[in-house]
């Protein structure tokens, strides 16, 4: 089997292998002339991203819709300056979606930049064993920061649950390293079309991530595998429609209602306290440095928050929280065409449809309690099935 070195597939291809060696290349890139390669991918995707812009707009078949989304990414733009401190945090917000819209147009070639299955492989294999390494050895770059422009830029998270350290292998965090191996395991285990140990091996390297998030859409995701053949379209659609719910009222209800101490679990801790504090504060953070109807902007949550406004600073911790920040009611519309694009679709029994069904569940399961936007990898697969669900076509490879 070939590569196929077309611009979007080779771009793929190293927003993987950065994303495994994050805080290796990081680490020992970071005095040399070299330490501009960790940004590599980004530039690619920026430069994909530009060169189908023009050819997407005049092929898209559903405008409307995606007419309305650019408008509200424009809203969303004009926003963030009024809100945010500078417009440098505005432009950081672009930066971080720049996956977003990556995926979204590198859609059509998806399915041949996945044909050369033994690089996943390798690379699966690769952040299985830097996981389970880190288990016996504390890696060098583990905790490590820099700075640029005065700025100081996290190269590694180190840090613990419940005095038990998170692991991160070879990665930039315990998350980040779980959602790469995670999305490698999926496309490895989809090819095979059955469970095998690179699967259950992978399994115990998230476990050790201690990414409970992660941990949960595994086990989501391998109850599909094993059940798919078993379960109706109907079924299935329900389901996702379920998860994307879930996502949205979760937060909702803690903006709602007073809740605490839902459980004794040391294990359900960190969902805790996003009911009971992290959600809550996203609600008086928009509510008092923004408003609900048209949300912060762009940069308004987040990573350019750390940067630029500390004082405010706030993870979100879920998608539909994300959204709202930047796009305030704009968010609603966003959940209802995924909505009506899974109701919309027919589930056919196709190994790429398949594919796209297990990617949203991969994306929204876990977006329940993360913000996936700032996951590069997982960020793609949002720009991926976000267009799959809202094209009212079957997929096609142009």
């Amino acid at each position: 089997m070939k590569i196929s070195f077309n611009l979007e597939g080779v771009t793929f291809y190293i927003v993987l292998l950065l994303g495994i060696f994050n805080s290796v290349f990081r680490y020992y890139l970071l005095d040399s002339p070299f330490f501009p390669i960790v940004y590599i991918s980004q530039l690619l995707m920026v430069v994909v991203v530009c060169i189908h812009f023009v050819s997407f707009l005049n092929q898209v078949k559903v405008k409307r819709n995606f007419l309305a989304l650019s408008i509200m990414l424009l809203l969303a733009l004009i926003i963030g300056v009024i809100y945010t401190n500078t417009i440098l945090q505005v432009f950081m917000g672009v930066y971080i979606l720049i996956p977003l819209f990556y995926g979204f147009v590198m859609y059509p070639f998806f399915e041949r930049i996945l044909s050369y299955k033994h690089f996943y492989k390798i690379i699966l294999i690769i952040g299985i064993a830097g996981v389970l390494l880190n288990l016996v050895f504390i890696f060098p770059w583990e905790g490590f920061n820099y700075e640029v422009y005065g700025k100081t830029i996290e190269g590694n998270r180190f840090w613990t649950s419940l005095g038990t350290r998170r692991l991160s292998g070879l990665g930039r965090s315990s998350y980040e390293t779980a959602a790469y191996v995670l999305f490698l395991a999926i496309i490895y285990m989809l090819k095979k079309s059955k469970i095998q140990i690179i699967w259950i091996l992978a399994g115990i390297a998230i476990y050790f991530t201690d990414t409970k998030g992660i941990l949960m859409t595994y086990g989501i995701i391998s109850l599909l595998v094993l059940l798919w053949n078993y379960i109706s379209d109907s079924t299935k659609k329900t389901m996702l429609i379920a998860i994307l719910f879930v996502n949205l009222a979760l937060p909702l209800i803690s903006w709602s209602f007073s809740i605490d101490d839902i459980t004794s679990s040391n294990f359900l801790r960190s969902f805790e306290m996003r009911i009971e504090r992290t959600w809550p504060e996203a609600y008086k953070l928009i509510s008092e440095s923004g408003n609900f109807i048209t949300g912060r902007g762009i940069g308004g949550i987040g990573v350019p928050q750390n940067i630029f406004e500390p004082e405010l600073s706030h993870p979100a911790d879920n998608l539909f929280v994300y959204l709202i920040a930047i796009f305030g009611i704009g968010a609603f519309i966003v959940y209802a065409f995924l909505v009506r694009g899974v109701y919309n679709k027919q589930i056919r029994n196709t190994e790429v449809e398949k594919l796209f069904y297990i990617l949203s569940v991969y994306v929204f399961a876990y977006g329940i309690t993360t913000n996936v936007i700032e996951l590069p990898v997982m960020s793609i697969c949002l720009g991926l099935v976000f267009r799959y669900w809202m094209d009212n076509e079957n997929y096609e490879i142009e």
